[in-house]
C-alpha cells in the first residue's frame, strides 16, 4: 500500500472518530466549533499515523478512538507545552 493512501486512511479514520463524537454528544455547538472538532480529528488521525505499529486492525480502530477523544486530549498537551494558540474552548 502506498504511503499517501495509508495517510489518507488514517486521517479519514480520525475524522470518523470526530464525527462520532459530534453525533453522540448532546451539546449544541456553533458551526465554527464543529469545524474545529472535525479538523482536530483529522489532525489526530495523522498524528496516530506517525505513531502507529505494524498491526493493521487495531491501528484503524484506535485511530477512530483517538479521533473521538482528541478534542479533549490535544488541548491539554498543547497547554502543558506552553502553547496558547488553543483558545475558545
Amino acid at each position: 500500500m502506498s504511503i499517501l493512501l495509508e495517510i489518507i486512511i488514517f486521517v479519514f479514520n480520525g475524522l470518523i472518530g470526530a464525527v462520532l463524537r459530534e453525533l453522540l454528544e448532546d451539546k449544541k455547538r456553533e458551526k465554527e466549533s464543529i469545524i474545529k472538532v472535525l479538523l482536530v480529528g483529522a489532525i489526530s488521525g495523522y498524528i496516530y499515523y506517525l505513531l502507529h505499529t505494524e498491526y493493521n486492525f487495531p491501528n484503524h480502530l484506535m485511530t477512530i478512538v483517538f479521533g473521538y477523544f482528541s478534542y479533549d486530549i490535544l488541548p491539554r498537551i498543547f497547554k502543558s507545552l506552553g502553547g496558547i494558540w488553543w483558545r475558545g474552548r
